[in-house]
């Protein structure tokens, strides 16, 4: 979920991410990102909200391009 958020912020700028995460529902994100470990901490029901806003937002095509930096992100 770390690694969506800070991609997004990096994307969208962090006004930008404030307004996704309000769209979403998602305030308690704003401004507190959950710890970058390998541990299950969030609901998985936040990160399908988080995706599903998305779309909802972007588009296909926008989201495709989302993921697919998130996925370089995970990897390095």
């Amino acid at each position: 979920m770390r690694v969506f958020l800070e991609t997004i912020e990096n994307i969208v700028g962090p006004h930008g991410l404030k307004s996704v995460l309000n769209y979403a529902h998602l305030e308690k994100y704003i401004d507190d990102f959950p710890l970058s470990n390998h541990r299950v901490e969030i609901p998985l029901e936040d990160l399908q909200i988080l995706c599903r806003s998305l779309l909802e937002l972007f588009g296909r095509k926008g989201i495709r391009s989302l993921q697919l930096r998130v996925g370089r992100q995970i990897i390095i």
